[in-house]
């Protein structure tokens, strides 16, 4: 990863860690060791915070992406994520 978090963080009773980037990369990563289990390429920054839930006895996460940068990050990646800004959606993931 080139750059750090700019998501919020989720931690998960089962010892997994969720995270995005402004690179568009949504990060499982182990909480004891901190390493990459599964990342997923949205395709624009990720600011938003992720979230779980369970349904239909199935837990899932998921992350908002492309909603613009807020904070400190404009000022810093600002022109990075005017060019790489590529619309923004809702992913959804079943974890197992």
């Amino acid at each position: 990863m080139s750059y750090p978090a700019t998501s919020g963080i989720l931690t998960t009773g089962g010892g997994l860690v969720f995270y995005g980037d402004p690179e568009g990369n949504f990060w499982a990563v182990d909480d004891e060791t901190g390493e990459t289990l599964w990342t997923f390429q949205v395709s624009s920054s990720i600011h938003g915070n992720p979230t779980t839930f369970t349904a239909g006895g199935k837990q899932y996460v998921a992350i908002v992406w492309g909603a613009g940068g807020g904070g400190i990050w404009p000022i810093y990646y600002g022109e990075y994520l005017k060019k790489n800004s590529k619309g923004g959606g809702v992913m959804v993931f079943a974890v197992e």
